[in-house]
Parts: structure tokens; sequence; C-alpha cells
């Protein structure tokens, strides 16, 4: 039982006939009636340097613990007790100086030379799937899988991805990976990682009391292959460090890890109010008893044997040395944030040639440049009170919503310093919200309301760079009152924001003068955009959710705006499908635009069939001009739609192992990765060339 896809298409070309949506172009209030965010204040780091220096680290650690142990230990993130960390990693008026016109934003990113959708050109990410040459890398099942793409009939194949080799990597859970030429490092958690634990050998026996309280560390693991072979690669080291990865990026053939460390500590904790004194006593002596190696993350180096297994003694000691870590005066967590750079490049010994640099602060948002990374950290939360056994006490957030930033540069050797910190009001989306252009850097976010008459709204900071501190010389606020950030781009001198409760109002920015950076122009329309991507000269597609006239959500939505004049943004496209959504709404990765055709991963529910029946595909749409093309559907389950009334149909199975991925296009072909395999299309027809199954994907669907 075939199932049609239900279109609906609307522009100025009249694809299709539709209900209207009114577009509303309205008038932007002057600079002066827009109030500007509140100042977040100066933030300033030092670094502790010299041989004594390990000395006032330590006593850093153990002074800034004392006063935040409570019963329950250590509130904050890797620890169980009171969590105190908060994460959220229109026309231009006849006064106003004209705006900045759109740049040719197409090249200030896009695809990578491994196939990955990036934020800035020449700055590779991690992702699950990566092209070098012909081969093709895949991570699925636990397992790297090598394909060898761009097969013609030519040159031995029918055009489909052709299986070469797999690594089963049963110690690890893979979830992304890096790519030079013919090395990979795969980045992930150890299989089964249920986090190291500080245990209290010494745990008094108090009545009533629990001991000891596990104390959660999780574990990044790194695996370098050896790709020489594709047909058998070869794991040769690995590196298991304290701590959970924020984010990679690689640029010229050397790799950046930010990572996130929490400390552990033997903490105990009590079963009911009789004994909170004497549990809170007990922490503060683990704390007081605290070495180095309970705050600063261990590092693990082992060289693996072709088959995985260690061989000869694995290299242990610290991540990175005290003497490289910087502490802030302001508070802003108590793990360890570590940039550690990795040489990838031919002749350098990958993993065992790393070096790293650390803040002491919490990380969640990774940005990075050809020659800066920016680490962003969620706005803090203080307990004022540790007992949640006692109904009324509970934690509050300080007045001062703010992101702290900390920067860091690399040198020309690929070694990673500590540079300079600052902060924001609020918090932000994604690494997106950040952006450097001409030494600043442009931040959007948006602020909360701390009591319910307050109403949020976002702005755009401008900082640069003064010494150790990134202080604000711009900014521009009351953006989308009572709504939050939905997406944002910065594309040189401009800015574009897209915030949603109801209606999806894209606001653009003129940012080329930092000091007095203004909005230019707003378009109002139902529904949002949930990532915006240059596709031409003064053109945006936006990927996201139409919505009614109420906020609700109905369904996939992608919109081509016309930004040429940022003061006036004009939708002149769109095409929606009902009850769907796609994964490039929430991960860039997962959206491609390449030889003019955008590739959007969909996955929809079929109502008409029933509540648990689902359609998966690719979403082909050419942007043709100022219209997007009718939308081809890329099927990636045997290349044929579901036969869902078929007997023994297995709706379950058939759904999870095709949902789309990633795509990856070459100069002949598209390759859609799913957990099962691999699909082929023609890159200029699009028609379906084949299906290829992985080698340990179970039976695969009928082609």
């Amino acid at each position: 039982m075939r199932r049609a896809i239900s279109w609906s298409l609307s522009g100025a070309g009249g694809l299709a006939a539709v209900t209207a949506v009114a577009l509303v172009i309205s008038a932007v209030a002057s600079d002066g009636d827009r109030p500007a965010p509140p100042d977040p204040g100066p933030m300033e780091l030092v670094a502790f340097r010299g041989a004594s220096s390990c000395d006032s680290l330590l006593a850093h650690f153990r002074d800034t613990a004392r006063d935040l142990v409570g019963p329950f230990g250590l509130a904050g993130p890797g620890t169980f007790g009171l969590d105190v960390a908060s994460g959220r990693e229109g026309v231009a008026t006849a006064d106003q100086p004209k705006a900045a016109r759109a740049p040719g934003a197409a090249a200030t990113s896009g695809t990578s030379g491994t196939g990955t959708n990036v934020q800035v050109a020449g700055v590779d990410e991690a992702d699950l799937a990566k092209l070098s040459d012909d081969l093709l890398l895949t991570l699925t099942g636990g397992a790297l899988v090598v394909s060898r793409v761009q097969v013609t009939s030519a040159g031995g194949g029918d055009g489909r991805a052709e299986l070469l080799g797999s690594l089963d990597l049963p110690d690890l859970a893979p979830d992304r990976l890096l790519m030079v030429g013919r090395r990979a490092v795969v980045m992930g958690s150890p299989a089964l990682d249920a986090g190291s634990t500080g245990l209290a050998p010494d745990a008094p026996e108090i009545e009533g009391m629990i001991a000891p309280l596990r104390s959660v560390a999780p574990t990044t693991r790194l695996v370098e292959v050896d790709l020489t072979d594709p047909t058998r690669p070869r794991p040769t080291r690995m590196l298991d460090v304290r701590g959970s990865l924020v984010g990679a990026r690689l640029v010229d053939g050397v790799a950046r890890l930010v990572i996130s460390s929490a400390p552990t500590l033997p903490w105990t904790a009590p079963r009911d109010g009789r004994s909170l004194d004497v549990a809170t006593r007990s922490n503060r002596r683990a704390v007081e008893r605290s070495d180095l190696d309970t705050w600063l993350p261990p590092a693990t180096l082992s060289t693996l044997a072709p088959d995985g297994k260690v061989t000869g003694e694995p290299e242990r000691g610290r991540l990175v040395e005290c003497e490289d870590v910087a502490v802030p005066r302001t508070f802003s967590g108590l793990e360890t944030l570590s940039l550690v750079t990795v040489d990838l490049r031919p002749g350098a010994t990958g993993l065992a040639s790393r070096s790293g640099t650390a803040v002491v602060a919490t990380g969640a948002t990774l940005y990075a440049t050809a020659t800066t990374t920016y680490v962003a950290t969620s706005p803090w939360q203080v307990p004022v009170a540790t007992n949640p056994l006692r109904p009324g006490l509970t934690a509050q957030g300080n007045d001062d919503q703010r992101t702290r930033i900390h920067l860091f540069t690399t040198d020309s050797d690929g070694s990673p310093r500590y540079a300079a910190s600052g902060a924001v009001p609020g918090s932000l989306i994604g690494q997106f919200a950040m952006d450097e252009y001409q030494g600043h850097l442009r931040v959007a976010s948006t602020t909360e309301p701390e009591r319910t008459s307050e109403e949020s709204e976002s702005q755009v900071t401008v900082l640069t760079r003064d010494g150790r501190r990134l202080v604000t010389v711009g900014s521009v606020g009351g953006l989308g009152r009572t709504e939050t950030i939905k997406s944002v781009r910065f594309l040189g001198p401009l800015g574009y924001l897209v915030t949603f409760r109801q209606t999806d109002p894209l606001f653009t920015l003129d940012l080329s003068d930092p000091a007095q950076p203004r909005v230019t122009g707003e378009l109002d329309v139902l529904g949002y955009s949930a990532y915006l991507h240059p596709v031409g000269d003064g053109l945006l597609l936006g990927v996201g959710q139409d919505a009614d006239a109420y906020g609700r959500v109905t369904g996939l939505q992608l919109s081509l705006f016309d930004v040429a004049d940022p003061a006036e943004p004009r939708r002149l496209d769109r095409v929606r499908l009902p009850d769907a959504s796609s994964g490039a709404e929430n991960d860039h990765h997962a959206f491609t635009f390449d030889h003019g055709l955008a590739l959007v991963p969909f996955t929809r529910r079929l109502v008409e069939v029933g509540d648990n029946a689902y359609d998966r595909g690719v979403l082909a749409i050419r942007v043709n001009g100022r219209r997007l093309a009718a939308p081809v559907v890329l099927r990636t389950s045997g290349l044929d739609e579901p036969d869902q009334g078929s007997p023994g149909y297995d709706l379950q199975r058939d759904y999870q192992s095709a949902v789309p991925l990633r795509t990856v296009v070459t100069k002949q072909a598209i390759y859609s990765v799913t957990i099962r395999g691999i699909a082929t299309h023609d890159v200029t027809d699009l028609h379906g060339i084949g299906f290829t199954p992985y080698p340990t994907a179970g039976p695969q669907p009928a082609r």
C-alpha cells in the first residue's frame, strides 16, 4: 500500500494553490527606543604560574568548594546533590543611515572538505560521517564502516557505495569522528560507562546516614585509526580522559578538543534531617583532604594492537598541568574546562602529540575560527539551601543571569593558549549564537524573566578583547519580547535572528559599526525557522516548523527569504510537509546544501494510517533563483516507499533503520546514511541508484 506525500508550496510564482499567510513587514523603532541589554560587567581570569602554582590552584579549589558543600556533597554537575548549574554547546526609519547590503554570504560557511555542513569555512566539525577523497567513513552500531564512493559502471561498479572494511569498537560507544587523509579519530565514551566514582573508604558510621554517596564523572574515549589499507582499518592509539566532550574542531590537520571535567570526591549523605550537620562536616573534610588529582582530569594513553587490545604499559598523567590552568575571579563552576590540540597531519604522532590549556569553569557551547576558540558556559544558580528533605527550601537563581565566554588562541605550531574571558546577559541557543568578525565577537542571547511579572527578551552583544578581558563595545536589546531565540545566523556585517512564541519574527541587524549595532528590519510570519543557511547572494533558507495563529506547530516548513535589503526582508517561497519534522532543526550537520540543492532528512507521522505509522526520507529541493523547485523525496529504505500493509511488516524496525541521518554529496551522487546502510541517488536527476547494507545490519528492506 503506497502512500502519497501531501505537499504544500507557496510563492510569488504560484507553484501550488494554498491558503495565503500574510507577511507583515513591521516598522522598527529607532535605536533610542530599543533598550540596551543589562551590562554584565567585566570578568577577569588570572593564570597561576611558576613552581608554587600547584599549591595556589589547589587552595582555590578547596576554598571555593568549601563554601558550596552541603550534606549531599557539592551541588553542581557531576555529583548527586542539589544542582546549581542551569544549562540552557522592520523597515529603517528615514533618519537612520542606510543599512549595509547583504554580502554574498555563501562563502562564509557551507560544506567542509569532509562532507560536513559547518559554521565556519575551513573549520571542520566532528560528525558521524566523513568523506576523504573516495572514502566515506560512517559510524553505526558500535563500528566504524569504510566505503568507497564515486564508483561508476566504467570503474567496475553500478554507482552505489562499495563497502571496503569495518572496525568493531566493542569497548566504545562512538558518536562522532574527525578525518585527515588516511587517519581518523573516533570519539565517544567507553561502552557501558557508568562514570568514575569517588567512594569514601573511611566514611564515618553515622546513625541515619547513607555512606558513601556516589560521585559520577563520565569518561571521554578517543581512538585513533590508521586507514592506509581501507579494507583493514587498524586502531593504533587510545586516549581516555575523565570528563565530557563539549565539542571538537579541525583546522589544517590539527584537532581541537574541548573537554569539561568534574571533580570526584568521596561524599556522605544523610538519610533524614537528623544528621544534616554531621554530613556537611564530613563532606567539608573530604574537600580539605582533596588533592589536585581530585580536580584536574587524568588522561591515559594506550598503544593498540591491530585487534584493538592494549599493548605495553599505558602512559598515565594529567590532561593539563596546574601551571596551564587559569582561575576566574568570578565563580564559573568547579569543573576543569580544557582545550587540547592533537596533531593529525602526516608524520605526526596523533594522540601522542598533544598540548593543552584550561580554565576552571563549566563549558557547554563551542565556537571556533581558524585561529580562535570560544567556549561559553551556562548561567549559574547559587543554592540558598542545601536541605532538599525539608519542604520550602529550594535553589534560587541569582539576579545576574550571565553566560561566561572564554577565548583561547592557537599558536602557529597548534598549541592552545588561554587568552581572555567575558560575559553576556542571558543564555545561548547554541554555537551559531556566537560569531567573530574583524576582531569582534557578536553574541545573541535570551534573558529569561526572574519573576512572573517580567518578560523574556533577546539581545545581541558585541565584545572585543582588552588584555585578559572580553569587554562589551556595543549592544542592542528588546528583541522578541515574551519570545525566545529559535535560530541565529551572522554573515559578515549583518545578522539574522529568529524568535518565536506564536509568530516568527525574523530580525535583520546591521553590525557594521560594532559600537552601535541596530535592528534594520523585521518580518513576521507564522511558524519559525530553527536553522538558517545562506543559499546565494541575499538569500537565506530557513528550516523549521509551520504553525497556526495560536502558535501550534503543524509540520515541517522550508522558507526562502530575500534579505538583500536588510530594511525589507521578504519571504519569497516555502515548502511545507504536514506532520513532519527534521533532524536539521536541532543539528545543522543533518542539513546539506550542494549543487544548488538543499537536502533535508525528515520523518513524518502518517495520520491517515495510524498513530504509530511513519514515513521517512530526504527532501531534495533545488533553489532555482528566487524560487524553490518542487521537492523530490529520496528514499533510504531500499529506494522505495514502505509497504506498510504487508504481512509481517516490522514498523518499528523499518522506521528506526531507515531514518536518514546524514547526506554526503560528491560530483556524481548523493549518499544518504542510515544506521543500516547507505542509499545512493544520482546528483543530477535524483533517481535512485541502489542501497548498500552494512555488513552487521541484519535483514535489509527489499529493493
